[in-house]
């Protein structure tokens, strides 16, 4: 699960849902932290509903963000598998 953009109200329920959905459905969710500069990196996280549903309360995201220069260039774009 990839989320970008500035933090949302909610954004953390909609992780939950979607991974309990998932999780129903026998189906292992992974959650890609700090947008595309760890996308390059591969540092993927398995997301679990029962550890989700314990921040669904709070602000922003649990998968945070940040901004990647190395992917706005063609070389840390070929970096992505």
């Amino acid at each position: 699960m990839f989320t970008s953009g500035d933090d949302i109200p909610g954004m953390n329920a909609a992780l939950y849902a979607i991974t309990k959905a998932a999780d129903a459905n026998g189906i292992k969710t992974s959650g890609i932290c700090k947008g595309y500069e760890e996308l390059i990196d591969d540092d993927l996280i398995l997301l679990k509903s029962t550890e989700l549903q314990k921040v669904i309360q709070k602000v922003g995201t649990l998968l945070k963000k940040a901004h990647s220069k190395r992917f706005m260039e063609l070389e840390g774009r070929k970096l992505v598998s």
